[in-house]
């Protein structure tokens, strides 16, 4: 068997969410928690592009959905900063006490994205599931821990 796949009585391969959304990751706020949401599908995307490069079949395949993975990391960057520009907006807005910290922890994740996508373009040895499962453990850590500590603040200022 492998990780990831779920095989059915009839004998159907059907890949499972790698990861799941769950209300323990909600902070309260709609339209953050949708975001949250929409980054859980974009790695969900790309751990399925990841899943198809680990079963190609030739060079010219593998070639063609590296750049695949790249596409999907560009554009979970791309959404990411649009969901922390939400996130550091409201912090500014409301005058949130740890921005600073908040902020630098955005930062890091980009700094983080931005070295696995050069190793990719390199073409430097590394697993391509390190990168899934680092935004995996860096999106719920990081939304489980830091982003919890604004809920109640937030809740205060009236935002939901």
């Amino acid at each position: 068997m492998y990780p990831g796949v779920c095989h059915s009585i009839f004998d159907k391969v059907v890949l499972m969410a790698f990861l799941e959304w769950d209300e323990k990751y909600s902070v309260g706020i709609e339209e953050i928690d949708q975001q949250h949401k929409r980054l859980f599908d974009l790695i969900n995307k790309l751990y399925g592009t990841v899943q198809k490069v680990n079963g190609a079949n030739d060079l010219q395949s593998s070639i063609i959905e590296l750049s695949a993975i790249l596409a999907a990391v560009d554009k979970m960057e791309d959404y990411a900063s649009y969901h922390f520009s939400t996130e550091e907006n409201y912090m500014l807005e409301y005058s949130y006490p740890d921005y600073k910290a908040h902020k630098k922890a955005h930062d890091l994740f980009f700094e983080s994205v931005r070295k696995f996508k050069r190793e990719i373009d390199e073409g430097k040895g590394f697993k391509l599931t390190d990168i899934l499962e680092y935004l995996k453990k860096w999106l719920t850590g990081h939304v489980l821990t830091t982003d919890q500590k604004y809920r109640k603040f937030f809740k205060k200022k009236g935002l939901s």
